[in-house]
């Protein structure tokens, strides 16, 4: 390589590590990135429990074994329960369900949403609504069931977060409702067969090809106008 061909590359090399120098700086010296975003989600209180007790919406709460019994009538007799992950529990006319337990049975998760209620019935839910818009924003909600839907606004400052509570009715199981697909949904022990009507399902538990369950689930969702929504099935007793 001759010597003009050195200085070439060498100008070059010099250019290209100039170049990278003025990008970075002004990366590093220009306005930051600011993502603006809601979150939604469902409501939800985490319990600690210390000497396997624990307090939970002004009652008292004992774990044993995995299981989780309340002292509802405030005598120390525990005498609501036994509960374990997935249960539904009402109190004072609010639905939870356990939605987790640690291993060493130090902590629970309680998330404001049945996972079961008889067909026909009102339950109730808890939603967070969360502003990360850097603004105020006014946001309009809907809530829905094949039974009901509810509509609303929240007005919400920026950084700051509402919760929404409401009561929502069911739908009566109908088996007229038009097939819309059928599907087996196989697992380590047992096979789910699903019939999907869209909002409500047909589910049959299968073990060898032996059917030991079948229930209905429907659908409860929420959305806000930001294009944000979240939803959850709900088993419907026939009761």
């Amino acid at each position: 390589m001759g010597k003009e061909d050195t200085v070439f590359y060498g100008a070059i090399i010099v250019a290209c590590v100039i170049g990278i120098v003025i990008i970075a700086y002004s990366v590093m010296s220009g306005p930051g990135y600011e993502e603006n975003f809601s979150e939604l989600y469902f409501y939800g209180e985490k319990l600690q429990f210390e000497n396997e007790k624990s307090m939970f919406l002004g009652y008292d709460i004992l774990i044993d074994e995995g299981n989780i019994y309340i002292d509802k009538d405030r005598t120390g007799s525990y005498s609501l329960g036994p509960f374990i992950v997935g249960s539904t529990i009402v109190l004072d006319g609010r639905h939870w369900n356990i939605e987790g337990i640690s291993e060493g049975c130090e902590e629970a998760l309680m998330r404001n949403f049945p996972l079961s209620a008889p067909q026909g019935s009102y339950i109730t839910i808890g939603v967070v609504i969360s502003n990360h818009e850097n603004e105020q924003h006014s946001y309009a909600w809907e809530a829905a069931t094949l039974a009901e839907k509810k509509e609303g606004t929240k007005e919400i400052d920026s950084g700051k977060e509402a919760i929404i509570e409401l009561t929502l009715k069911l739908p009566a199981i109908d088996e007229s409702l038009t097939l819309l697909e059928e599907y087996d949904e196989i697992f380590s022990n047992y096979t789910r067969h699903v019939k999907d009507y869209g909002d409500m399902k047909h589910i049959t538990l299968l073990n060898e090809g032996m059917a030991y369950a079948q229930f209905w689930k429907t659908k409860v969702s929420f959305s806000i106008d930001t294009g944000n929504n979240i939803h959850f099935w709900i088993r419907i007793d026939d009761e």
